[in-house]
């Protein structure tokens, strides 16, 4: 049998170089994530940079369930208003019910407006709901990494807590246990889907985890086109992804421009004459 000097002989050198080279694939595949998500963050500023105030359909589906059986449910048919918010690239969402659970509600009193409470509520997905992860700002607080996508036509870049950082002011906002991820589009990094994952503290059951899934297109808005969600879908598990307690499901459609028109009547002048 060998001894350790000649097992060193024999074993050393493989060894090291296979150590080496693992890291130099490592290497390669961090620049290849950070090129990727530096194109990807080029196209959503861009987009977000110049995104109009927006009204679009909503359809939203919320349920709860216990033992795996519906126990309230919930259908709200609105119009959502996007607005974007001063010095920011963030909009605030406001909706105007329709209907609640196929009947309609009076849009003179508001009646049901306030008193309706859904299992389950998501909001946020015309904003930056991907910024978390992808501004630049945030970059130093997530480890990036490509990941196998199964298809030609994408790339699936994977985003994780750096557990390091979270000790910096800029980072401690996020959560340690929560992981997204983002499918691309493999020429342009143009944002296909997104899933984001997260740990919550729960009730006497335990750990709770958050599954949001949100789909994206291109939607033209007069000359040009944005990047909007289309569907959103997201889940509120208990202990294990078979025992569902929530689930949120919404559709956006017939998104169009919000624009204010004034009608100066006949006789009235624009400018208010002084005594």
């Amino acid at each position: 049998m060998p001894n350790g000097h000649a097992l060193r002989k024999l074993f050393g050198f493989p060894v090291l170089f296979a150590a080496c080279v693992l890291a130099a694939q490592a290497q390669q595949d961090s620049a290849a994530a950070l090129q990727t998500l530096a194109k990807a963050r080029a196209r959503l500023e861009t987009s977000m940079a110049t995104l109009p105030n927006i009204d679009c359909d909503e359809h939203v589906r919320s349920v709860g369930f216990i033992d795996n059986k519906v126990k309230r449910e919930i259908t709200l048919d609105s119009t959502m208003r996007a607005t974007r918010q001063p010095d920011a690239d963030e909009f605030k969402e406001e909706r105007t019910l329709r209907t609640v659970n196929g009947k309609t509600v009076n849009r003179k009193t508001g009646k049901m407006q306030r008193d309706v409470v859904l299992p389950l509520s998501i909001a946020g997905g015309f904003g930056n709901s991907f910024s978390p992860y992808l501004a630049l700002k945030y970059e130093q607080c997530h480890a990036y990494e490509l990941k196998p996508s199964g298809n030609d036509k994408e790339m699936l870049m994977e985003v994780t807590g750096r557990l390091e950082n979270y000790q910096n002011p800029a980072c401690s906002q996020f959560m340690v246990a929560t992981k997204a991820r983002f499918w691309l589009d493999a020429d342009s990094a143009q944002l296909l889907r997104m899933e984001s994952v997260s740990l919550h503290a729960g009730d006497a059951i335990g750990l709770k985890t958050l599954t949001t899934k949100t789909e994206y297109a291109l939607v033209p808005l007069g000359q040009s086109s944005y990047l909007l969600p289309v569907r959103v879908h997201a889940q509120l598990t208990r202990g294990n992804d078979d025992d569902v307690a929530m689930q949120y499901d919404a559709e956006y459609s017939n998104c169009h421009r919000f624009e204010v028109t004034m009608e100066i009547l006949p006789g009235v002048s624009e400018v208010p004459v002084k005594p």
